[in-house]
């Protein structure tokens, strides 16, 4: 059985490369239409994993990437899951948040 600690940077380096490919797949105007159908598909999954309560902050950190890579990139594959994101981000991370607009 492998380490906690390998788990996590396996899920790390997913998320990392998931969101590269991301980036990457949405300089192609020819396939933009594709990727934006299949990057709507990835939103769920990646909300439930924000939604666990024992996803570390560094996984979260690269879960929110890969969400802000498919809001940045294909927005109209976010905009059908527009009020659930919106529900699930301020109640997730509303200690962060307030805590990172005092040090701004």
């Amino acid at each position: 059985m492998q380490p906690a600690s390998d788990y996590i940077s396996v899920k790390v380096a997913t998320f990392a490369s998931l969101s590269d490919l991301l980036k990457r797949l949405g300089k192609y105007s020819e396939i933009k239409k594709d990727v934006t159908l299949q990057a709507g598909k990835l939103i769920q999954p990646v909300l439930d994993l924000l939604l666990d309560s024992e996803f570390s902050e560094v996984l979260m950190e690269g879960a929110l990437a890969v969400l802000c890579t498919i809001i940045d990139s294909f927005s109209a594959s976010f905009l059908p899951h527009y009020e659930k994101v919106s529900l699930v981000l301020p109640n997730r991370f509303s200690p962060l948040v307030s805590l990172s607009l005092i040090v701004m």
